[in-house]
């Protein structure tokens, strides 16, 4: 089974909006092995606590405990986050570049276009959600202006 990292976005769009190539991606995720690590929580837990208030954090983290995944750990990031920092610009999102590594994952699904611009995009398997749910769960993928 695949092991993808799943970058906030698509936890976040495929949550809120059903028509969403994030939405097929979260209904099939027992398709696939998840990986998450406490700073991807952190991060998804912040922003649905800014965009819909602080209910919204309880339901996150029981969604995110629930998941049948790899959790990183962060003493397994610790050690690589200097291996890779000069590959990401945006520093915030270095965390989750070294839990794709760490865990060996095959795929980091991401609708963020800078992050797959940035030096380490040699290294990543970066996909868009439209091309994993065509390419990976092999579904047809909705057309979307918003989301890729």
């Amino acid at each position: 089974m695949h092991k993808v990292f799943l970058d906030t976005n698509i936890y976040y769009i495929g949550l809120t909006y059903i028509n969403t190539n994030s939405n097929i991606i979260l209904k099939n995720i027992d398709k696939f092995t998840p990986v998450i690590s406490s700073y991807l929580v952190e991060e998804i837990k912040e922003l649905f606590r800014r965009k819909h208030g602080k209910d919204w954090i309880g339901r996150v983290h029981d969604y995110t405990s629930n998941l049948q995944s790899i959790h990183v750990t962060k003493e397994e990031i610790t050690p690589i986050l200097g291996k890779y920092n000069k590959d990401v610009t945006d520093k915030k999102d270095l965390p989750h570049i070294c839990t794709y590594f760490a865990s060996n994952a095959d795929y980091f699904v991401t609708t963020n276009r800078r992050l797959t611009q940035m030096k380490v995009k040699g290294l990543v398997n970066f996909m868009n959600p439209r091309e994993f749910v065509k390419n990976v769960l092999d579904i047809k993928p909705l057309d979307s202006i918003d989301e890729i």
